[in-house]
């Protein structure tokens, strides 16, 4: 009997720990910093978050030859390094951005950034998607977007809309934080709200 109650104060006791280390990591603040660029079809973005006072630090940088590294730091002091290759192949997705969802993720994305509003960010960007009525969409709800970005000084945000073709190009800086529990609620927000739908083979 005395075995079976040490077990169960020891389960219990990790059972503690595990959920006091989820919310340590949802709660705390994550401090990034990101900056990109694409132009003329060459650019490279990266992305630098700390936590925990910097007891926990991550890059991650791609450029457009879709060469890629990893960095992760512990302690400020023990450097862990991955390199990923390219795939050999780029499956397509099966599902596509309904016209709602480019909607529903813009608006995500001003409700977070209004919530953790960086102190830094600046857009300066050139879109136009393969159907022009996305691009319209864009057009009707990018001033909300706007809007709510300039109504910090230390913000920025310019964006021209390509009618004619696709394009995704421009350069962009952030630097802020952010709790890791707002992005979940918002990621399940999205997936629940119809913005993808399958596509029909």
């Amino acid at each position: 009997m005395t075995l079976l109650v040490i077990s169960a104060y020891i389960i219990l006791y990790l059972i503690a720990a595990i959920i006091l280390l989820l919310l340590l990591i949802t709660t705390i603040p994550f401090i990034y910093r990101s900056e990109g660029h694409y132009i003329d079809g060459t650019g490279s973005a990266y992305i630098v978050v700390k936590w925990f006072f910097g007891i926990i630090s991550i890059r991650y940088q791609i450029d457009s030859t879709m060469n890629k590294s990893f960095e992760m730091k512990l302690f400020c002091r023990i450097p862990l390094k991955f390199k990923m290759k390219p795939s050999k192949e780029t499956k397509r997705s099966q599902r596509r951005i309904s016209p709602r969802g480019i909607k529903n993720i813009l608006q995500s994305t001003a409700r977070t950034l209004k919530k953790f509003m960086p102190s830094r960010f600046c857009l300066d960007a050139k879109i136009g998607f393969e159907d022009s009525y996305h691009t319209g969409l864009m057009c009707a709800v990018a001033p909300l977007f706007e809007e709510t970005m300039l109504n910090y000084n230390s913000c920025s945000v310019h964006l021209v809309p390509v009618f004619e073709e696709e394009k995704f190009e421009g350069s962009y800086e952030i630097y802020g934080k952010i709790m890791l529990i707002i992005l979940l609620i918002e990621a399940v927000k999205i997936l629940t709200s119809g913005s993808f739908k399958k596509v029909k083979k």
